[in-house]
Formats: structure tokens, C-alpha cells, sequence
């Protein structure tokens, strides 16, 4: 019998899906349905990892899923979308937020873009609606994909690896990722939609403490510095 942990984004993911042919299921819904599916963590305020065997077969079903298609490669991708109401990039390199807050999780002044949908929305669209509301353009952000050094989170040990690569002690024996010394070495981290399912609100060990990824809620790119050769273009 399997014992593995689900995260309880793919489990309110699953639980959604359940008794729908996967492959009938465009990707931009299927990624409405993630996004959904973290909106409920949110309001039930419930952010467990759960064992759920009930829904092993359609949880490996739902990963297999986010491989393919508009999931497919982890890379990041140029353009991404950015909305902004002001689109000059000035120099600026990310630093460290708070320690024992969500903010202390996320890199401070970073520039946050996402990747753009089939359909030319944003990943980051619903929660732009939610959080700014019609004020903000969407742009595409144009770069040199070859020279932006990414660092990618597809999977909560991806997390891990990062705090213990560059680890900040946080609270409560805690730890956070040292930004201002990942931006030494990267342009961005970038976190995948599989990574987003995996790794969101997921308790994972590092010899400096418990990590918890929070905050992120949208497949999205926090770059540290400026992207290599960027260009915006407003998106009409």
C-alpha cells in the first residue's frame, strides 16, 4: 500500500477532476482548475499534506497530465507576461524579505512575471484580477532565453534544494532561501505548474531547517535582476 503525501493542492485538484476524462480537459482549463484548486487552500485554510490512497491512481494520472502540452518544458520561456503600469526596467537586485512571514519567503523587490496561456492570458490572470484589480497592462517581456541563468522549481525537493544551497534560519527552526545570495548566481527562479502542485505549502526537510514554499499561488517567474537583453512590449 502506498503512503506518500500529497500535497493538499493536488489533493482539492483531484478531488475536482474526479470523474472527468483527463484528456478531454484543455490545458488552460486544467490549469484553471489548479489555480482554483489553490484559491480553496485559502478559504478553507488548510494547508496539511494529506495520504489520501483513495486518489492515488488519479493524482499520478493528474501529474503524468502536467508533462504534457502547455506544461511540457520546465524552461523558462521568452516572453513572459508582466503586468505593470510601468514598464521601464530599471536596475534593481532582489533581496531578502522578512524573516517568519510570508514575505520573508519571497524574494524582496524582485520583478514577477508568468508565462502566457494558449489563449495569450497570463498564468498570473486570475490572481491579477483578485489582488489589483483593471488597473495594471499586461505586457510581454521579451528576453534572451540562452543567457537568463533560471533556477526551477518542478517539485517540492527542488525547493529543498535551493534553501539548502542557499539557506537563511528563519524562526521556529524554520528556514527561508537566502535570496540576495541565490541573485548572485541567478537571474530568476522560475516555478513550473507541477512545481506549483508540488511544492506550494509543502513541508519539506533541509539541514537548516523545515522550508515551506508560500505565497508564489500561480505558475510565475521571480526574476532577481534584470532579464538579459529585455524588451517590453504592451499586450493589446
Amino acid at each position: 500500500m502506498r503512503t506518500d503525501l500529497k500535497s493538499p493542492a493536488l489533493v482539492h485538484l483531484c478531488r475536482a477532476l474526479a470523474g472527468r476524462p483527463l484528456d478531454e480537459i484543455g490545458d488552460e482549463d486544467l490549469y484553471g482548475h489548479l489555480v482554483h484548486a489553490l484559491r480553496q487552500q485559502h478559504a478553507g485554510g488548510y494547508f496539511e499534506a494529506q495520504r489520501a490512497p483513495e486518489l492515488d491512481g488519479l493524482a499520478d494520472a493528474v501529474l503524468a497530465r502536467l508533462v504534457r502540452g502547455w506544461f511540457t518544458n520546465p524552461a523558462l520561456r521568452s516572453p513572459q507576461a508582466w503586468f505593470t503600469d510601468d514598464p521601464l526596467i530599471r536596475p534593481f537586485r532582489a533581496g531578502d524579505g522578512s524573516l517568519g512571514s510570508v514575505l520573508g519567503e519571497k524574494p524582496a523587490h524582485a520583478l514577477w512575471t508568468s508565462s502566457f496561456l494558449p489563449s495569450g492570458l497570463s498564468a498570473w490572470e486570475w490572481g491579477e484580477r483578485a489582488e489589483f484589480g483593471p488597473g495594471r497592462r499586461l505586457h510581454a517581456l521579451h528576453f534572451t532565453e540562452a543567457s537568463a541563468v533560471v533556477f526551477t522549481i518542478d517539485s517540492a525537493r527542488d525547493h529543498a534544494d535551493l534553501v539548502t544551497r542557499y539557506p537563511r534560519p528563519a524562526p521556529g527552526g524554520l528556514a527561508h532561501v537566502a535570496w540576495s545570495d541565490v541573485a548572485r548566481d541567478f537571474h530568476a527562479v522560475r516555478l513550473t505548474a507541477r512545481g506549483l502542485v508540488l511544492a506550494e505549502h509543502v513541508d519539506v526537510a533541509t539541514p537548516h531547517g523545515i522550508a515551506r514554499l508560500r505565497g508564489w499561488d500561480s505558475e510565475s517567474t521571480a526574476w532577481l535582476s534584470p532579464p538579459p537583453d529585455a524588451h517590453v512590449v504592451p499586450v493589446d
